[in-house]
């Protein structure tokens, strides 16, 4: 998915079937629906194939289709694919993508945007608005998260490299990386089971860190000035101000450790 200055839509469908001939291939797509149309709220594109799966040495479904679509640069999408990938590039609107098997991959998007993957990874470089994933078996890497955004992993690796807006993330049996960018303006909450927490902090940052590893796990610190206000440094819990206090990050890791660490700003 590519966005232009146009205001038209442009859509490109490839297929590819593993026949002999065209009449194979005629045979094949007798059976695939594939609907453009226009509808009150825009183009809907849908593709389907009728027949169902029976026994096969074969690839399923007999016919593969890739999309390439051009949009004007401010539109709303809402995509879906059953088996495939989805990308998208820059775009100002909001955006609803779902995969049931296959990666997402999202550039700069000037909207909110909500990502489901049932088994793939989630990528996204930057979000303006509010910020939604949900992967279920996969990684997620987000570059800037500049609003509301909820994420959650299971299986995998989530991470975050910069966080201005209020977080809520969670993992299953996933670690977690977190960076927090200055200013530290909105409370987070980082929690997984099964897996390690890493948090990194602007020096600059103000706030309060309330920490909670397993009960043989660590709450580890580098390069990040504390004062500590309770628990200890090694053991399994810590509270503690970042400079003089502001917004709560509470980080809860059942059955694995965390690691705060400081990040000096660039001069």
């Amino acid at each position: 998915m590519v966005s232009t200055k146009e205001a038209d839509i442009h859509v490109v469908v490839r297929q590819v079937m593993d026949v002999k001939d065209d009449a194979g291939a005629d045979v094949r797509l007798r059976d695939l629906d594939l609907v453009f149309e226009n509808t009150a709220e825009g183009v809907a594109i849908r593709a389907r194939y009728r027949k169902t799966v029976n026994w096969t040495w074969k690839a399923w479904p007999p016919v593969s289709l890739a999309f390439e679509i051009r949009v004007p640069r401010a539109c709303d999408l809402e995509l879906m694919t059953r088996d495939g990938a989805i990308t998208v590039g820059d775009l100002q609107g909001e955006v609803s993508v779902h995969t049931l098997k296959g990666t997402i991959f999202l550039r700069e998007i000037e909207g909110k945007v909500k990502a489901v993957s049932d088994q793939g990874n989630v990528s996204v470089t930057a979000c303006s608005q509010a910020l939604t994933i949900a992967a279920k078996n996969g990684n997620v890497l987000i570059g800037r998260a500049n609003g509301p955004t909820e994420v959650s992993d299971v299986n995998g690796l989530l991470e975050i490299q910069n966080a201005r807006g209020p977080l809520h993330a969670s993992g299953n049996g996933a670690d977690l990386k977190i960076g927090f960018a200055y200013p530290l303006s909105a409370a987070a909450q980082l929690e997984t089971a099964g897996g390690d927490i890493t948090a990194s902090f602007d020096t600059r940052n103000a706030g309060l860190i309330d920490a909670h590893a397993s009960r043989f796990g660590r709450v580890r610190v580098r390069d990040l000035p504390l004062t500590i206000t309770s628990g200890k440094i090694g053991s399994s819990q810590l509270q503690a101000l970042l400079k003089s206090g502001g917004p709560t990050v509470s980080i809860n890791a059942s059955g694995g450790n965390i690691r705060l660490t400081g990040t000096t700003p660039m001069p």
